[in-house]
């Protein structure tokens, strides 16, 4: 009896804790994948990468086997995202040596690592957004 006690008073003190702890927003940090471009324009608190992507130009006709199917067209075209940055954003080397952000600027070629940031607070929709945590740029940026 004293056990079964204990236990419920244990389980009723912790439940509450949970509860109480659970109304505090919580961060969640996802890994959304890599961009590599060039940089267009750095500002405090964002960056605009200009992308090489492939799109759907045009449509060309082939007569194959006594039929003619249309066979979609491809080029690259360089297409501007622009990126929130972090706060507490880290830059370094493709070899692994920490780098100043003095060293991201226009022209440089660079490889941005995007994090999606879900924020959730207890009785309202999760909002989420995405934030640059690293940027890779090449061992010896090209002078001013």
């Amino acid at each position: 009896m004293y056990r079964a006690v204990c236990f419920s008073l244990f389980v009723l003190s912790t439940g509450s804790l949970g509860r109480l702890h659970a109304e505090e927003p919580t961060m969640k940090k996802t890994y959304a994948g890599a961009v590599t471009g060039t940089v267009s324009k750095v500002d405090s608190g964002s960056i605009t990468v200009k992308v090489p992507t492939t799109v759907q130009s045009g449509v060309t006709r082939r007569h194959v086997g006594g039929r003619t199917i249309s066979v979609p067209r491809y080029t690259t075209k360089q297409v501007e995202n622009t990126l929130s940055l972090s706060p507490d954003v880290t830059v370094k080397t493709v070899s692994g040596k920490t780098a100043a952000m003095e060293d991201v600027r226009p022209g440089v070629s660079v490889r941005l690592h995007a994090y999606t940031m879900t924020e959730r607070s207890p009785g309202e929709k999760s909002k989420s957004h995405v934030e640059v945590l690293k940027i890779e740029v090449p061992s010896s940026a090209p002078a001013k």
